[in-house]
């Protein structure tokens, strides 16, 4: 909970910055109206008195209230562009708070937020101005965790010691608000990933990296474009880390799915070196619980197996909230002790060489299966057009079965014909004289007959050699599709290796390898939630689909590749796309 909140103006070194004249330079480009300061009394400084106005002389308990005076009128929508809130009997009057903290003064806007007795004030922080150098030297820290186990709260209160803040102060800091997180406060900001640009009190460059998104009500395609927004920073903005926190509840009994998931989509990033910066950041921690190691963390270990290798202490137990309170109890000392323990450690930095390489790898696996799986479709196009031409032939050969058999029928038929033709002819009965002419007549028809026999037998012989050449071409056509498909089949298993030893490089470097199993696990939890709650058949169908291409990516990676059959070798590989 904030109870109030208070608008950061500028940061400023001290004693640089020592006068009021000093401070006028810094505020004029902030405050875009004129303005003159008064003193403790209420009087107006004269401007070229200003220089010989210390501000140590306006401190007191490191804590100032400076007052400005304006003399211009200004409308509502020039108080809204200046951020500034006043009410219309004080429009000309703004009240500023200045802190001065070892040798910085940091200057706030006053918010009209009635302060709670048991809160100290809370100033919202921005961010501070990096050069080129800042970047390449930055402390670089990723945090991420679930929804409502406390990642918010723990950044601010970690932030809060970044600035040196001490317990004792009477005002923390806040990086992020909660109702502001989706408004774009970051410095730099892509989908799920907002980076926040800081120094500490010491002026060293930090960079805090937030992950939102991962396994919220946007589903499996948002948390693809996280890891896409991922690649886009590595690319652009930082070349190593420091830090990747992992956030959960210590009063938790074990690791939820959905927990397990949002940690194996961001450990799946990074390369084995980066194993020694990955930190358990236990929240909401209890008397019963600070001191000891979380409940679930053998259950990560279980799950996460480079942590049970971690020598160095790899978890961090602390209720953040109490950092925002004024009771200053064990537990809020303790937790205070932690978060401090846990950024003072100083981790070395990590390139993140590897982690390019791990997205190349994970990048190239996508194209493979989508490669295979479109050759695949040639192949298949290919056997259907076999299988047509081998119905075709199956009926060409009955065809031709039949034609033979007619025509052997024909030719017999024909004979006969011709025998009885003869058999008239000689027989001696026949040729006396008054039937000579019966004869004829009978002969004749036998010959007729015959002549038809053999007119039909010729257009079956045509129509026999017609369907043979047919048979022929499909024969051919058949010996190109197998060929072809042999080829295509090579080139399939070819894929395959290829796609084996992209396994076999990403399981030499990835610090998680078994994030197609985690997100199987996680897909059953939706489609089980879907099926109990709305009927959602697109969703659904998404998902399965998503299910499908994990089964694909782990049943192709142990396929045995040695099957010297190539048409038991399709078999199995057809299984593998299309019946997962």
């Amino acid at each position: 909970m904030v109870p109030n909140k208070r608008i950061l103006l500028c940061s400023i070194n001290y004693p640089e910055t020592d006068n009021l004249k000093s401070l006028r330079e810094l505020l004029k480009n902030k405050i875009k109206v004129n303005f003159k300061f008064l003193d403790e009394d209420g009087n107006k400084i004269d401007e070229d008195d200003e220089e010989y106005f210390k501000l140590g002389d306006f401190f007191q308990n490191n804590i100032m209230k400076l007052k400005l005076f304006s003399n211009l009128i200004i409308d509502e929508e020039e108080l809204y562009k200046n951020n500034i809130s006043s009410t219309p009997s004080e429009i000309n009057k703004y009240n500023y708070e200045v802190i001065r903290k070892q040798e910085d003064i940091v200057i706030y806007k006053y918010s009209n937020i009635e302060r709670e007795s048991n809160y100290p004030l809370v100033y919202q922080y921005f961010y501070d101005t990096f050069e080129i150098d800042d970047y390449k030297n930055a402390y670089v820290m990723l945090f991420v965790g679930k929804t409502g186990d406390g990642k918010t709260t723990a950044i601010n209160a970690l932030f809060n010691i970044i600035k040196g803040i001490k317990l004792e102060d009477k005002y923390r800091f806040i990086l992020i608000e909660e109702k502001e997180k989706e408004k774009g406060q970051a410095v730099s900001q892509t989908d799920g990933v907002h980076l926040y640009y800081i120094k500490d009190y010491k002026n060293n460059p930090i960079i805090i990296i937030d992950t939102q998104g991962y396994g919220d009500t946007r589903g499996i395609l948002f948390d693809k474009k996280i890891d896409e927004a991922f690649r886009y920073v590595f690319s652009n903005i930082i070349n190593h880390i420091n830090v990747v926190g992992m956030i959960a509840k210590a009063t938790n009994n074990r690791i939820d799915v959905l927990t397990k998931y949002i940690f194996s989509c961001i450990t799946k990033l990074f390369a084995r070196d980066i194993s020694e910066n990955v930190i358990l950041l236990a929240t909401h921690a209890n008397r019963d619980c600070i001191k000891k190691e979380p409940m679930f963390a053998e259950t990560i270990k279980t799950e996460v197996d480079f942590l049970e290798k971690k020598d160095k202490k790899w978890w961090y137990a602390f209720d953040s909230t109490l950092m925002f309170e004024n009771d200053i109890d064990k537990l809020t000392k303790f937790s205070f002790s932690q978060l401090k323990d846990f950024y003072e450690e100083k981790l070395c930095p990590k390139d993140i060489k590897q982690t390019f390489e791990i997205f190349h790898h994970r990048r190239e696996l996508k194209k493979l299966i989508k490669k295979i799986k479109n050759i695949f479709q040639s192949l298949k196009r290919l056997q259907d057009n076999m299988n047509s031409n081998d119905t075709f032939m199956n009926e060409t050969t009955r065809k031709i079965t039949e034609y033979n058999n007619l025509i052997v029928i024909k030719k017999e038929t024909i004979n006969t014909l011709e025998r009885k033709e003869k058999e008239e002819k000689s027989n001696p009965s026949n040729f006396q004289y008054y039937r000579r002419y019966d004869i004829m007549q009978k002969t004749g028809k036998i010959r007729e007959e015959r002549e038809k026999h053999i007119q039909s037998l010729n257009e079956l012989e045509i129509q026999l050699r017609n369907i043979e050449s047919l048979k022929n071409i499909k024969t051919k056509e058949n010996e190109g599709i197998k060929n072809n498909m042999r080829k295509i089949t090579k080139k399939i298993i070819f894929d395959i290796k290829k796609l084996q030893k992209t396994f076999q490089l990403i399981d030499v470097i990835a610090l998680n390898n078994n994030h197609n199993e985690m997100e199987i696990q996680y897909i059953d939890l939706l489609i089980e939630e879907i099926n109990k709650t709305q009927y959602d058949k697109k969703e659904l169908q998404k998902l399965k689909n998503y299910k499908q291409n994990n089964h694909i990516f782990q049943d192709l990676s142990k396929l045995n590749l040695e099957e010297k059959d190539l048409k038991e070798m399709t078999i199995k590989i057809s299984n593998i796309l299309f019946k997962n």
